[in-house]
């Protein structure tokens, strides 16, 4: 549960805004480890999509991934209250077991979590308006969307972004 800032008491993952020169997987790591207080070796960060996010203010891409192993015990931290939920996939049917309180999370992760828990990669656009969070596409990849995907941003925008994480 998140306890302070933006999106404070809506379950939230794990994450953060990039720092200068940092990467994806280098504030991923980072991030779960101040809001955790796991640590996890780069290599068990599994990218899982893309999320682009517009009509909220200032435009956001946001890295989704899992993390497949990690060392220590969550702790409790001025940003985050971790809570762990169940869900299980069942490859036979490729159904799941579902334990997530969605209905206590923003209501755009409810659109993308469970795909990106369970390593489905895909790149998602979203435009939110006041009242109405609209999934635009959904473009599902093989390979690893932190490498692929090109954010459906104007150029401007991707100019600006680029901007500030260089600096």
């Amino acid at each position: 549960m998140k306890k302070r800032g933006h999106g404070v008491n809506y379950l939230n993952g794990f994450g953060g805004k990039l720092q200068p020169r940092e990467t994806p997987l280098d504030a991923t790591v980072r991030e779960l480890k101040e809001e955790s207080g796991l640590e996890a070796d780069p290599s068990a960060i599994e990218p899982t999509g893309i999320l682009t996010v517009m009509g909220s203010g200032k435009p956001m891409v946001i890295y989704l991934s899992r993390c497949l192993s990690w060392q220590g015990t969550p702790e409790e931290t001025e940003e985050m209250q971790p809570a762990w939920f169940t869900i299980s996939h069942e490859l036979t049917n490729g159904t799941f077991v579902n334990q997530l309180p969605l209905e206590t999370m923003w209501p755009n992760d409810r659109l993308w979590i469970i795909a990106a828990i369970l390593g489905r990669k895909a790149c998602y656009d979203l435009t939110i308006t006041d009242s109405l969070t609209t999934l635009q596409t959904a473009r599902p990849h093989a390979d690893d969307p932190w490498q692929l995907h090109q954010p459906r941003l104007p150029e401007s925008i991707h100019q600006n972004l680029s901007m500030q994480r260089a600096s």
